[in-house]
């Protein structure tokens, strides 16, 4: 029950598995806090070199952390996780705090490996800790907003005036497509 955090039903609640992109739930709520909604990150290689999804990022180029975590949410995009953790420091910072973060939350059966959920040796979460995860970020106004959010004007390509083309993204959440 989201108001009281109650549990109503439960089915293998702690059993630990790969939690796929419903880590970036963790991402956000750690780093949501952290960076400037304005403040802006250049886009290196390693952003990009990423498998799954991608909103598309281009190396050289400046995004802001609201754009990132709008593709962080919307199109549910590998390239923005690592490009959010690097402009928080790094990678290493990044874990650190997601893994400190779901500590304190009591999501004992999360342990972060990357910010975008892939697989990866070790990485893990259960469907307890996702809800709590996903309950104490609704707490939050930002949070909230992204999570609801269905579709958002995402640059694109340098013009070479000074502007730079948009294109349009899209949540991958059926049930916020489809009106719920």
């Amino acid at each position: 029950e989201a108001g009281t955090g109650q549990v109503l039903a439960a089915k293998a609640a702690h059993s630990r598995r790969a939690p796929a992109s419903t880590l970036k739930t963790l991402t956000a709520l750690t780093l949501i806090p952290r960076l400037d909604p304005q403040g802006t990150y250049r886009v290196v290689e390693a952003d990009v070199r990423v498998s799954g999804s991608r909103v598309g990022l281009l190396v050289g180029q400046e995004y802001t952390h609201d754009q990132l975590f709008t593709a962080l949410f919307l199109p549910s995009a590998n390239d923005a996780a690592g490009a959010l953790a690097r402009a928080n420091g790094s990678m290493t910072t990044t874990l650190a705090q997601m893994n400190a973060e779901a500590r304190r939350l009591g999501a004992l059966d999360t342990v972060a490996k990357n910010p975008s959920g892939l697989d990866a040796a070790g990485q893990r979460s259960s469907a307890y800790d996702l809800a709590l995860i996903a309950r104490e970020g609704l707490k939050n106004a930002t949070f909230a907003r992204y999570a609801s959010t269905i579709t958002a004007d995402f640059p694109g390509k340098a013009l070479g005036d000074g502007r730079r083309d948009t294109f349009e993204i899209q949540t991958q959440n059926r049930l916020l497509r489809d009106g719920y």
